[in-house]
């Protein structure tokens, strides 16, 4: 087994979940992540980012913090993305209010 524990991730004890979470993304259902705070959710997922970034041809990190924050980041990875226009809107229209 891979250890993803190195010094400043903090993973040590969770690699069954790491190993977990490419099993869940690819079954095509949504993926969330609950815990109270605190307890690694942001260190898993960067974990993850880092060690299977391979797999993927870009990651977006967004911050969902509130409404606002969310809506700004994902127009502002709309606009990095070479997406048909017509998605974009499709995008866009979803993300109102």
């Amino acid at each position: 087994m891979t250890t993803f524990y190195h010094p400043g991730n903090q993973l040590l004890g969770r690699e069954a979940l790491l190993q977990a979470l490419p099993v869940a993304l690819r079954s095509g259902r949504p993926v969330a992540l609950s815990a109270p705070g605190g307890m690694g959710k942001t260190a898993l997922v960067r974990a993850y980012a880092r060690y299977f970034s391979a797999r993927y041809e870009q990651i977006l990190w967004l911050n969902a913090s509130t409404h606002e924050t969310l809506l700004a980041d994902c127009i502002d990875a709309l606009q990095r993305l070479t997406l048909p226009i017509q998605a974009k809107q499709d995008l866009r229209r979803l993300l109102q209010p």
